[in-house]
């Protein structure tokens, strides 16, 4: 048995160093260096070349963390499967509502597509949210410092020094940052964009750290007709809130997992039938719902 232990010891250690990213060590000592007259709170990257988040010489702001900026400065993307999805996918005059935006990397890569006409961003921590408005600058002029959720409230969440997309209610040993936010009632939110845009086609990208399911499923069924595409992040659905949403479910027509976790860049299709397998045994995993 130890001999074992110590076999898989070694081969998690050289998973672990195959997997890892180069920058991730730079920039956690950094976080944990004492910092006692100034704070470098982001950094400004500017592009050598042609990316998806931005062209040559053009900046982007990204806040320090050990986790995602690591992974632009390796590949100069993130989350690049919606962006595939969507240019793939026979939709034209997309208008993109980016809830749980964080520092507008997904958004900056769908401004590409020449079908997506306007983006909607939402954002409710307002450090985030600061980093988020340079990079969409010159993208939409519809950026919110405000999330979506089941009513108009204040609340607080715990974020991580570590990744700039781990925020929760619950604190623990990386989430020691107590931050304000605000959320607002999400069928008033999409009732005030498809108000403005009734000829246009609407697709819903959710990141919002637990609140997923409480948007989709507070969502009336006559907006979610109205939805093409939804994308949201899964890690589990509660057993009291599992009847709404798979009634929702039951409105889309086909279902995509993203499955390269590293890369993030290959989907699967995968049956309706499927979902509820995939949230009693994955952790978490990236859910596209779409009518077409």
């Amino acid at each position: 048995m130890r001999i074992f232990r110590l076999i898989r010891k070694k081969i998690t250690k050289i998973l672990i160093n195959l997997i890892v990213n180069k920058f991730s060590i730079i920039f956690r000592a950094l976080i944990l260096s004492k910092q006692n007259n100034c704070n470098i709170s982001h950094v400004d990257l500017k592009f050598s070349k042609n990316t998806f988040l931005g062209k040559t010489k053009e900046i982007i702001r990204l806040k320090i963390d050990s986790t995602n900026l690591p992974k632009i400065l390796e590949n100069g993307f993130f989350d690049i499967f919606i962006y595939k999805f969507l240019k793939k996918i026979k939709i034209k005059k997309i208008i993109f509502i980016d809830i749980g935006s964080n520092q507008g990397l997904v958004s900056r890569q769908i401004k590409n597509l020449k079908k997506v006409k306007k983006i909607y961003a939402y954002e409710p921590n307002p450090e985030i949210f600061s980093i988020l408005k340079k990079n969409l600058t010159k993208v939409s002029q519809n950026i919110y410092n405000y999330g979506w959720g089941n009513k108009n409230k204040s609340f607080f969440l715990w974020c991580s020094k570590f990744n700039s997309g781990d925020y929760s209610l619950y604190k623990n040993k990386s989430r020691t940052q107590k931050i304000k936010c605000q959320i607002k009632e999400c069928n008033n939110e999409f009732n005030k964009i498809y108000t403005k845009n009734k000829n246009y086609n609407f697709v819903v990208k959710t990141d919002c750290q637990g609140y997923d399911i409480d948007i989709f499923n507070r969502l009336k069924i006559a907006n979610i007709k109205k939805i093409k595409v939804y994308i949201m992040e899964l890690d589990s659905v509660p057993h009291n809130k599992k009847d709404n949403f798979f009634k929702r479910l039951k409105l889309f027509n086909n279902f995509y997992i993203c499955e390269d976790s590293i890369n993030q860049e290959k989907l699967k299709k995968i049956n309706y039938n499927d979902i509820e397998y995939l949230i009693n045994n994955k952790k978490e995993f990236d859910l596209i719902m779409s009518k077409n």
